[in-house]
């Protein structure tokens, strides 16, 4: 249609839950008449000067309870019979008007400053189409129970494409946090049994590192003790007659500890066979 890719998004749009409050105040137009376009309608007269609703047939094809809150909506302007010919707007500032005309041929520009188009959609999924199971009527996705699983293992839908009734931002983000998190499990999954194909190889090899692992501990152990056993024995031979004391302490146990040496053993028993002598000897009086 004239004027449409160039004023989307600037003007022109097909979610007016997303971007309606964007034109508060403004005249809109929404083009339609199923359950979409009618909800469209009845969400934006209450954000909206007006609204005129664009039907190409003279019945709707949404809802009874719905086509009569339309109807008894004095905001809303049904066209039935009518269809959009052109979107007009200027660059830097949006969508103007828009050009719609009747079965009769009558033409008509109408001012509006937003433009819902509410037709129905289209999910981009005929890449898939004969690979993976899908409704055929509307093209969605069709997934496994409430995830995000589709027919072939390993490819998990998310969005617009397997989501035939919200189709908002916020409920896409949540489904692709949702694949994410599947797709996360599915790879786990796939490891796991990765690992279990691989198992006995990988079993005799750990057996083995284990095996080699034990022996080189117990070597050790046997090492450290034999290097222990040797240097003490050597420290005990020797009398600790080469080790330098680290601190006072030290020295002073060392020197308790140290046993006597044959030239002190015979100072000692020279003195005291002197003081025996000395004391044998008979006092001189002074007179």
């Amino acid at each position: 249609m004239p004027g449409e890719e160039q004023l989307y998004g600037h003007g022109v749009s097909g979610c007016a839950t997303c971007y309606g409050y964007l034109h508060r105040g403004k005249q809109c137009l929404v083009v339609g008449g199923g359950d979409a376009a009618l909800e469209d309608a009845l969400h934006l007269e209450r954000i909206c000067t007006s609204v005129t609703l664009v039907h190409r047939r003279d019945e709707f094809r949404a809802g009874r309870g719905v086509q009569k809150r339309v109807l008894e909506s004095k905001m809303i302007d049904v066209r039935w019979n009518t269809e959009v010919v052109e979107f007009r707007g200027k660059d830097g500032v949006g969508l103007q008007s828009v050009v719609i005309r009747n079965k009769k041929g009558k033409v008509q520009e109408l001012p509006v400053g937003a433009a819902f188009v509410a037709i129905g959609h289209d999910p981009n999924t005929q890449l898939f189409r004969g690979k993976l199971r899908m409704d055929l009527n509307t093209g969605y996705l069709e997934c496994v129970g409430r995830t995000t699983h589709t027919s072939v293992p390993g490819i998990f839908a998310a969005g617009d494409v397997a989501d035939a009734r919200y189709r908002q931002a916020v409920t896409s983000a949540g489904s692709g946090a949702a694949a994410a998190l599947d797709a996360e499990k599915w790879l786990a999954a796939q490891s796991s049994v990765l690992e279990k194909s691989d198992q006995p190889e990988t079993q005799k090899s750990g057996e083995s590192a284990v095996s080699s692992i034990g022996w080189t501990v117990i070597l050790a152990l046997v090492l450290v003790s034999f290097t222990l056993g040797h240097v003490s024995h050597a420290f005990v031979g020797s009398g600790l007659s080469g080790l330098k004391p680290a601190s006072s302490k030290e020295g002073s146990a060392s020197k308790l500890a140290e046993p006597p040496s044959s030239a002190m053993t015979s100072e000692k028993l020279k003195s005291s066979e002197r003081a025996k002598i000395e004391k044998s000897r008979p006092k001189s009086k002074v007179k």
